[in-house]
């Protein structure tokens, strides 16, 4: 679609296109076939010599591959959001082509000036024409070098003005003398105290390197000699020392094409941002329980897993926990990730702190949407996103809200599903809660009412019920006289359930339920999985109000929530509570990539939660956890389970390390129901002693 556009952009306007490919061929002569500047000749004349003809078509061109410098830009932006009187000097700022595109993420009035510094006169020029053109009252350009210039301005009393952000963007590979340039903007023009260091570039890694910088021996050799040629550094050398001169913020590595070059060779880019070791502000540990400032290792997702994460929600009910987990001021909690929503719950009733924990990392970068929507957006937005899962204005409010406050690896997986999220896609398999495996669940059940106008209307009628007693009218019709023409179709649709999307991998691919807890149905408890599957429908569907009260069938029959019916955290009140005291509540909530037992060995918790998790594992594995359990929860705290069986086996193993055990509820008839997802059909909690 996109060379589609571009093909016909080209056709509608050949003058622009013609004078384009004019000005890209005088940049490539420029970069790959003019003659290297005299050996003697200084740095500031070499620069001048490269750039001299080609700078006035520098901006045009190097807009298609200096990819970093929006999302550097945009995460600088984020963190001075809200402040005025600032200072901001651009090291290397060639043209000013930044200052424009900072206009895109912050008002440039919140700037009392900006200053422009580059060595290159050619380059300097055109940033002062650019200036004059746009009006900028509060934007000086100076020629000078970055080793040593210093800011001018001075306060009334006398005292230096220091920089609140300093930025080098595609410009520290060029200055030989990289140590002096970052010791003057560090030791000379930033301030300590609230000062912000933007820095993005080409690299290549070191042969030994942080698992997300990591290249392989082709790849460095390749970019190093292309970038070579014209005097480009791109060793590690450079960001090695802005590591120890500096406390990391943020860091993101990725790669993008470059013009006239095949798209399969991506030249790597990094951002990355740091404020001084005394900066307290900036190092506040305020990103949603994400470490941004450490070194992230690179995760792969289990054997067997979908390439994404298995459930956009949470499925278990918190309304039906409360009772038994009963969390309370100055908890640890500890729980698998899942969808993320209970952790919000969990922080809200006063827990003070919540870690969250799954093998798929995807679980994880979804948590971390969730996080920095409800940390960054108003609510409004929020609401858009996480209730309605698309918003119109998607990729503006991610490089700007979100994705400075996520992981690389959220980054990568989200900033590659973004149309899955866009607002302005009406296309019925779009949205939130139609991606993962739940989502492929979720999508055919719109796509059945798309294609058969009777589910469509029995689905209408069943989400708008009145009341509970209408519902329940209503979800009795589907059992007709099996000879009509509506109850042959009610034993094809049971029928379908039973051998389509009930059979052993569509368990897997669409609900997340392995072989080995299908065979506790099946084979421990001796139930069909279509017994299963009807006390589950029908418990919820005569015991829940889904328009009012059970957001999780809601959700798959109609594809997002309804501000009536959704989680608690998306309501206003418990919205705003979460982000008060400058969101203390969300800073109490880690997401970790891992195993379960590794994060319980971690710590001492007053509550646990297993999820349906021990269904999955053999006896071995009930018995080392248990263990495990015994001797990281503290005595009188809480560990809460569910299963797919009525009498799970390792519920005795949890008596035999320490455990009074409780069975809370189960399926006990055709219609029980143990809470709004019924899905599973006991729920346990165990105290230890």
């Amino acid at each position: 679609r996109t060379t589609m556009s571009t093909v016909i952009g080209a056709l509608s306007n050949p003058k622009r296109t013609y004078d384009k490919v004019v000005n890209d061929l005088t940049v490539l002569k420029s970069i790959w076939l003019k003659p290297l500047a005299p050996a003697d000749a200084d740095h500031a004349s070499r620069l001048d010599h490269f750039y001299r003809d080609q700078a006035h078509a520098y901006d045009g061109f190097r807009s298609n591959f200096l990819w970093g410098r929006r999302p550097m830009l945009a995460a600088c932006a984020a963190r001075l959001e809200g402040k005025s009187n600032l200072v901001w000097v651009d090291m290397g700022g060639g043209t000013g082509e930044n200052v424009a595109m900072m206009a895109e993420f912050i008002d440039l009035s919140a700037f009392s000036a900006i200053y422009v510094v580059d060595l290159t006169p050619s380059l300097v020029e055109v940033a002062r024409k650019k200036v004059k053109a746009k009006g900028w009252t509060n934007v000086f350009v100076e020629e000078g070098d970055a080793t040593s210039w210093h800011l001018p301005l001075h306060y009334s009393d006398g005292t230096e003005t220091k920089a609140d952000l300093v930025t080098f963007s595609y410009s520290l590979s060029m200055m030989p003398p990289f140590h002096a340039a970052v010791d003057n903007a560090v030791e000379n023009i930033l301030d300590e105290k609230r000062g912000l260091l933007g820095v993005t570039d080409f690299f290549v890694s070191g042969r030994f390197d942080l698992p997300q910088r990591q290249h392989s021996y082709l790849r460095r050799v390749l970019w190093q000699a292309v970038f070579d040629q014209d005097g480009i550094a791109l060793g590690p050398e450079r960001r090695a020392y802005l590591d120890h001169k500096l406390n990391r913020v943020m860091e993101h590595n990725s790669d993008g094409t470059i013009p006239y070059v095949p798209g399969f060779m991506r030249a790597p880019y990094y951002v990355w941002l740091g404020c001084h070791p005394r900066s307290s502000q900036l190092m506040r540990r305020a990103r949603s329980g994400i470490d941004l400032s450490g070194v992230e290792e690179k995760f792969h997702r289990p054997a067997l897993f979908p390439p994404t994460f298995l459930y956009s929600i949470s499925w278990e009910d918190p309304r039906a926990d409360d009772p038994a987990f009963m969390v309370g001021e100055g908890d640890v909690v500890l729980t698998l990730t899942g969808g993320g929503c209970n952790a919000m719950d969990m922080t809200l009733s006063g827990a003070a702190r919540v870690v969250c924990v799954d093998m798929n990392p995807a679980q994880g970068y979804l948590l971390e949407l969730k996080l920095a929507a409800l940390r960054n957006l108003s609510f409004d937005d929020a609401w858009k996103l996480l209730g309605e899962g698309k918003h119109e204005n998607i990729e503006k409010l991610y490089l700007c809200k979100l994705a400075p406050f996520m992981s690389q690896g959220a980054k990568r997986f989200w900033g590659s599903r973004l149309h899955m999220l866009d607002g302005n896609n009406k296309s019925i398999g779009t949205g939130l809660y139609l991606m993962g495996s739940m989502g492929w669940l979720v999508y055919f059940s719109l796509l059945l009412q798309w294609w058969i106008w009777p589910a469509r209307y029995f689905v209408r009628k069943l989400v708008s019920a009145p009341t509970l007693e209408d519902q329940r009218k209503l979800w009795n019709q589907l059992t007709p006289n099996p000879n009509s023409i509506l109850g042959i179709f009610h034993q094809l649709t049971w029928w379908v359930l039973r051998y389509v999307l009930l059979n052993h991998y569509m368990l897997w691919l669409l609900n997340g339920v392995p072989k080995a807890q299908s065979d506790l149905i099946k084979k421990h408890d001796g139930r069909s999985i279509i017994e299963y599957a009807q006390t589950t429908f029908n418990g919820a569907a005569l015991n829940t109000h889904i328009r009012t009260q059970n957001y999780f069938y809601l959700l798959c029959m109609i594809g997002k929530f309804t501000k009536e019916c959704c989680p608690r955290f998306l309501k206003p009140a418990e919205f705003e509570k979460l982000k008060a005291d400058e969101n203390r509540m969300l800073d109490s909530i880690e997401v970790v990539t891992g195993k379960f037992k590794d994060a319980l060995l971690a710590g001492v918790y007053t509550r646990v939660i297993l999820m349906d998790h021990m269904d999955w594992m053999d006896a071995s594995y009930h018995h080392d956890l248990a263990s495990t359990l015994r001797d990281h929860v503290s005595p009188g705290g809480r560990v809460i389970w569910r299963s797919s069986s009525i009498e799970p086996p390792y519920s005795k193993v949890m008596e035999q390390y320490g455990f009074e055990v409780r069975r809370v509820s189960y399926h006990d008839k055709p219609d029980a129901c143990i809470d709004a997802v019924n899905m599973y059909a006991s729920f346990w909690v165990g105290v230890r002693k």
